[in-house]
């Protein structure tokens, strides 16, 4: 997507393996929080994730 333009330039990038590093981990913070919210303040962890859903499908 980054290199269509409808994404950062940084998410490009790839490292030696030809592996887009950068939108990875970015892909594995997001899901270390949607797992959290199955042990952590369910409810609330939910709707702030939900509300960050929200605003991304708003902005774009």
């Amino acid at each position: 997507m980054s290199n269509d333009g409808m994404g950062h330039p940084l998410f490009g990038k790839l490292n030696k393996r030809d592996v887009p590093i950068n939108a990875l981990l970015v892909t594995l913070g997001f899901a270390l929080l949607s797992l959290l919210t199955s042990f952590i303040a369910e409810t609330t962890l939910f709707v702030v994730l939900l509300s960050v859903s929200g605003i991304g499908g708003t902005i774009t």
